[in-house]
């Protein structure tokens, strides 16, 4: 009999219950099997009592059993005594033992435990036996008669207990009754971990003398985190009030209204801060938790007089009845979701917006003076910036960011103050990097346009959070490069977005983005497909409705839905009312991609001189996935000085031999494979001149063919053909395209030696006359600085003794100087030299880098070091470092954890060592996360499972997902999606390894010392044309196979 006990309002495989003594409490095991005993019980506090004759249970059919707990029996209402089934407990605990699970026993349980005292209330509990099958509960949808308008919440924030932290909390909750509702007797909240204090519950039906309504009994549902009160009277048409008191435990898990803690001057110091999306509100304060429950909040913070409070809104600061306390006191927010609200009481400083004082500000560690400057400018600035560009006015006073030191989230959008992981906030000129600048402006622009896409209006369930997400991932890249111009935000977010989701949603296991979720805690809406395509498929509508007016109807769309909520059809219908599209329905277009998983691909077909066929299907990466009959509408522009819009499926376009792009610019969600002819005449034209193809259709050209080739649509010596032409490649976003498409050639060669030294060689001949020591000049742009670091980073991993030299070079400096904080190191180029050195070096290096972490000033370099920590092959320090990740005095905080599970999972070494290190440790690794642990187990795998292709490593994965299932909670979708890409690898070795292994044999790389590169006078001659992209219109597709 498994034992795990799960205590009221805890979701299962939630953290440990704080230390309360609850009122009530449910006792049950987490899944169970058919077949094995069982023991479930309902519990009441030490201070209660119930009638231990008369306690009863409610099983999945409806049928009462009333338990005996004085002697163990159970009897049905009807048929008398029952077998299977034993009572236990005493006075405050009613237990049934169920001795063989059986189907019958799967589904939802009720208990009741009648009242001994008359003050108190009856207490009824529901909870669900669940099993591997059918592992949670779908149905969690709060009852709609009663609609919250205004929340007057208040806390005492109690951080001077170190070891049992503790707020003490008041909700007043003013309802408006659904006149359409009927019947109703009962007032439900949600309630997570809350120890509510039951005596100070009052329900008002409010007038001018407002009626306090009798309550006869309180009802705890587990699964779905209610707390009703169950009515004497039915509810009648009016307004409602619902008041109590509750207690909240400050736990360290970064979820809901938790406590962080840090050093400063040798000194422990404490904060409370909330991250509530999606439903971890209930964990703060009792309160309708979902996103179109919205409202006003009024929020009271009372804390200790050394520290500051904010939230939301601005507050004034004045007495507390409580000791040595100061109260801080709002003003009503705007009507909002409760997942947005946000409070930090810590003894941060801030620093103001060099041009706005009195409206921006932003909240750090007072050491970390000076390190808030970049965030104070660019938020301020890109904020006014999305004023212009929304035509629509920021409406909260004020906006306050906060650099949070224990916050699992990179960020969140509450409406007012926006909190952040240091290394998403703060910057340090001179030691940051660029890529850091560049980081920190794009995290800042996407929480920003948030306060419009999600706060001003909010999506209707999670099911339409790409409408949040997919907007502000789009919105980021445009309001980063309203700040930093010369970074190339734009043009990189093909790369870092759309090749990423294309890669992803070729998948079997791929998911729409617009999908049912019916208990948003399980069904993991969070995906990067909600993000990136999200955001692609914006830019795709932007461009064939042009910038203009797709700005229009983004206005109209929040215009119009101002402080609402919205589902998707929302947003085409705002779209629709502005476009200029003859016959065409933005919903037409649209719903195949949102509501439908996958894309196409448009295969052209030469007819003629100038007639070309496009046919559509969808686009698999496992050549062996079953065919999919949708058709999508395909907005197709075309690369040429001419357009054509047709209805017909036949284009004709003037081509006369000379090379076409299909998808300018590649704003369309789809991939292109040509006639064999014009992919040599593209090839042919890139060797010649790329700089004639935009950077973006070059990158395109990489990335579909290559997933073209893996898909075994096309040749693979058409794209390795191709990349000939990139010794000549000056651009970051093209090279680095080809070389992520590449990546995925040294993950599937690094088992096959000789293979991966051919390999190897034919990529240093590519890169090798690219090679620039580790320094820039103060001059480069961002993209040139990527682009020397991705070369290197390459050079230095093939084993360039150069490359190599100069990085251990300039470790060896930094350890002279003592590390932290040295200058030795050009900072674009700290994270590359922490890993190549350690990676090439032995203990004493991996020694002195593991010490740098306690003295790290700037939180960027604790992720640098993880990193390069991570790069290790030693089995032993890769061990210590693992080991040191879940001890429970650990140096390395549970939010920057991942980053070196990450790093280490990539390596051929660090990868399977780290999965044999989770086997063995599996049940100290669950415990150091807890809830968490299902969304690291991507950080603890996802390495092994992209470079595993055989069998036995398949069969190995597979088996730890048996082994752990009930365990790996909402994990399991990554797991799942990493059995996808294992299987299509091992697919990959089976068809297409003998293809590269010919390609490389013929180019002469498997000859000893070839550097396999190409060089100039080797390049093909082209055709002697200029393929300027001109986006002339759009036809839309609509084709079959």
């Amino acid at each position: 009999m498994r034992s795990l006990v799960i205590v009221l309002v805890l979701i299962p495989g939630l953290l440990a219950a704080p230390d309360f003594d609850y009122p009530f409490a449910i006792n049950r095991p987490k899944l169970v099997t058919l077949g094995e005993q069982v023991e479930v019980s309902c519990n009441v506090g030490s201070q209660l009592k119930y009638d231990t004759s008369i306690c009863t249970f409610t099983n999945p059919d409806s049928e009462v059993l009333t338990l005996n707990v004085e002697t163990g029996e159970v009897t049905h209402e009807n048929r008398g005594d029952v077998t299977g089934y034993k009572a236990f407990g005493d006075e405050n605990r009613c237990g049934l033992n169920i001795t063989s699970i059986q189907q019958k026993d799967i589904g939802q349980w009720a208990c009741h435990l009648p009242k001994v005292e008359p003050q108190v209330f009856d207490h009824k509990g529901k909870f669900n036996i669940l099993t591997a099958e059918e592992d949670h509960v779908n149905k969690v949808r709060l009852p709609r008669h009663l609609i919250p308008s205004h929340y007057d919440v208040s806390w005492a924030i109690h951080l001077e207990n170190e070891t049992n932290p503790v707020a003490n909390g008041h909700v007043g909750i003013d309802l408006k009754f659904d006149v359409n509702a009927q019947d109703q007797k009962q007032v439900t909240l949600h309630s997570k971990q809350l120890l509510i204090k039951e005596d100070t519950i009052v329900v008002k039906r409010m007038a001018e003398q407002p009626d306090i309504l009798d309550i006869l009994s309180l009802e705890y549902d587990l699964e779905r985190e209610f707390l009703t009160m169950h009515l004497k009277d039915i509810l009648t048409q009016g307004d409602y009030r619902v008041e109590m008191e509750f207690d909240v435990a400050l736990q360290d898990d970064m979820r809901g209204l938790y406590r962080s803690s840090y050093k400063e001057n040798g000194q422990t110091k404490y904060l409370a801060a909330t991250q509530f999306e999606k439903t971890d509100a209930r964990k703060a304060f009792p309160c309708l938790d979902e996103p179109n429950m919205k409202a006003t909040f009024n929020v009271t913070i009372d804390h200790h007089k050394n520290l500051t409070a904010v939230s939301n809104m601005p507050l004034t600061v004045g007495e507390s009845t409580i000791q040595d306390f100061s109260q801080s006191k709002g003003v009503p927010t705007p009507i909002m979701s409760t997942y947005l609200l946000a409070i930090l009481v810590s003894d941060f400083e801030s620093t103001k917006s060099p041009s706005e004082e009195d409206f921006l500000q932003v909240y750090h560690m007072k050491s970390k003076k000076g390190q808030a400057d970049l965030a104070a400018k660019a938020g301020t600035d890109i904020l006014r910036f999305y004023e212009q560009y929304f035509a629509i006015d920021y409406e909260i006073p004020k906006m306050d960011m906060a650099a949070i030191p224990d916050f699992d989230a990179g960020a969140m959008e509450n409406w007012g103050l926006i909190t952040y992981r240091e290394s998403r906030l703060l910057y340090q000129e001179g030691l940051s990097a660029k890529e850091d600048q560049d980081a920190i402006v794009e995290v800042i622009a996407h929480e920003l346009s948030h306060q419009w896409f999600g706060n001003l209006v909010t999506m209707d369930w999670w099911t339409d959070l790409w409408l949040n997400e997919g907007f502000a991932t789009y919105m980021e890249y445009i309001g980063a490069n309203s700040y930093l111009p010369d970074n190339q935000k734009q043009e990189r977010a093909v790369l870092n977005d759309l090749h990423d989701v294309l890669g992803i949603d070729s998948l079997k296991s791929a998911v729409p983005i617009s999908v049912e979720v019916g208990n948003p805690y399980y069904d993991f809406t969070y995906t990067r497909l909600a993000y990136g395509k999200g955001g692609c498929l914006l830019r795709m509508v932007e461009a064939f409705m042009t910038l203009d007016t797709f700005k229009e109807g983004v206005n109209q769309y929040l215009k119009g839905n101002n402080h609402g909520n919205t589902v998707r059809e929302d947003l085409w219908q705002s779209l629709n009312n502005v476009a200029e599209l003859e016959s065409i329905d933005i919903s037409t277009v649209m719903e195949g991609f949102t509501k439908k998983e996958g894309y196409p691909v448009i295969t052209v077909d030469e007819v003629n001189e100038k007639t070309l066929t496009l046919s559509q299907k969808r686009f698999y990466i496992n050549s062996t996935a079953e065919e999919s009959t949708f058709i999508w509408f395909v907005p197709i522009s075309v690369a040429y000085p001419e357009w054509f819009m047709e209805d017909d499926p036949t284009i004709e376009l003037n081509v006369n031999k000379v090379p076409y792009v299909l998808n300018a610019q590649q704003t369309g969600y789809f991939r292109v494979n040509y006639d064999a002819e014009n992919w040599l005449a593209l090839t042919d034209e890139l060797k010649n001149d790329p700089n004639n193809i935009h950077l973006l259709n070059r990158a395109q050209i990489m990335d579909d063919s290559f997933n073209l080739a893996r898909a075994k649509q096309l040749e693979y010596s058409t794209p390795l053909d191709m990349t000939e032409y990139l010794t000549k490649e000056k651009e970051y976003v093209p090279l680095q395209a080809a070389l992520n498409n590449l990546n995925y050639l040294d993950l599937m060669l690094r088992k096959s030696n000789e293979d991966y030294k051919a390999f190897q060689n034919f990529v240093r001949g590519i890169l090798d006359s690219k090679y620039e020591n580790f320094a820039t000049a103060p001059s480069d742009t961002l993209p040139q600085i990527l682009f020397k670091e991705t070369v290197n980073k390459w050079l230095c991993s093939y084993g360039h003794q150069n490359c190599i030299n100069a990085a251990k070079s300039q470790f060896q400096h930094y350890m002279q100087e003592h590390g932290n904080n040295s200058a030795t190191i050009d900072p674009n180029f700290k994270q590359l030299v922490f890993q190549v050195a350690i990676q090439n070096g032995g203990n004493e290096e991996f020694e002195f880098l593991l010490n740098q972490l306690e003295n790290v000033q700037l939180d960027q370099d604790t992720v640098k070091i993880l990193r390069g920590l991570g790069a290790s092959e030693d089995e032993a320090n890769l061990k210590k470092i693992l080991d040191i990740s879940i001890a429970t005095d650990s140096i390395i905080r549970a939010q920057d954890i991942f980053y070196l599970y990450a790093q280490i999972s990539k390596s051929a070494v660090g990868g399977p060592f780290q999965f044999q290190w989770l086997e063995q440790n599996f049940p100290e690794v669950k415990a150091k996360f807890g809830s968490s642990f299902g969304k690291r187990i991507v950080n603890l795998l996802g390495g092994f499972m992209a470079a595993a292709n055989t069998e036995p490593e398949i069969e190995e994965l597979k088996e730890f997902i048996r082994k752990h299932y009930e365990d790996i909670g909402s994990g399991i979708s990554d797991l799942n999606q990493g059995i996808d890409k294992a299987e299509t690898n091992l697919k990959w070795v089976q068809e297409s390894q003998i293809d590269v292994q010919t390609w490389l044999e013929e180019g002469g790389f498997y000859e000893s010392g070839d550097d396999g590169g190409g060089d100039d006078e080797n390049a093909a001659s082209g055709h002697e044309i200029s393929l300027t992209i001109l986006c002339l219109g759009f036809l839309f597709l609509v084709l079959g196979c």
